[in-house]
């Protein structure tokens, strides 16, 4: 713009042969991430469990995976400390208000990082079971709430079929519903059905 000072604006060009260029930077950011609260804390921990991948070919160096360890279980750490007791989260510690969107993203990291080698202790991981199955079934959620219940249901070893073909069938032109509930439906060894659903999206 013609009226900022001379010399305030800079600029600066990275240039490599793959998105592995900016890779140190990204997760060296997100470890010395300044806030905190439960969604935070699983979305920056997050990106680490596809750490082994990216040394495995070549596109880190081995010292990420010791890095990758300590973010990933203190995240978990930090989230036990923010569960409500019934398979929800509150924003904060010591919160107590339940909130579903923030519930099912950090469930879903808790999954994925127990696939990882990072076990649940097994009764925080039947209580998140049983809300991801409430707030599947429960028709005051969204649709794209259920369907990613239903997802991430699957993926704790807890599918829920028959809500993820009900939610298919009432998808319409919502993508994500769709998406969501056709994913769950493959991870629920349903890949047929679900990989239908999928192929029509793409054609749309």
């Amino acid at each position: 713009p013609d009226d900022w000072f001379a010399g305030s604006l800079t600029r600066q060009i990275e240039i490599g042969g793959s998105p592995a260029a900016r890779l140190n930077g990204c997760l060296g950011w997100l470890n010395s991430y300044p806030y905190g609260c439960a969604e935070q804390t699983a979305a920056t921990a997050f990106p680490f469990l596809g750490i082994p991948a990216l040394v495995k070919n070549g596109l880190l160096p081995e010292h990420f995976l010791t890095q990758r360890d300590r973010t990933v279980k203190e995240a978990i750490r930090r989230l036990q400390g923010m569960r409500n007791g019934c398979g929800t989260f509150g924003m904060w510690p010591g919160g107590d208000g339940e909130w579903t969107d923030l519930t099912l993203f950090a469930t879903h990291f808790l999954m994925e990082a127990e696939s990882s080698g990072y076990p649940v202790d097994a009764d925080w991981r039947r209580e998140l079971q049983q809300n991801l199955s409430r707030t599947a079934a429960d028709k005051d959620n969204t649709p794209r709430q259920r369907a990613y219940a239903v997802y991430v249901a699957a993926l704790a070893g807890k599918p829920l079929p028959g809500i993820a073909e009900e939610l298919l069938a009432s998808a319409g032109d919502d993508d994500l519903t769709g998406f969501l509930a056709a994913a769950g439906l493959m991870k629920s060894g349903r890949a047929k059905a679900g990989a239908e659903q999928l192929d029509r999206m793409l054609v749309q």
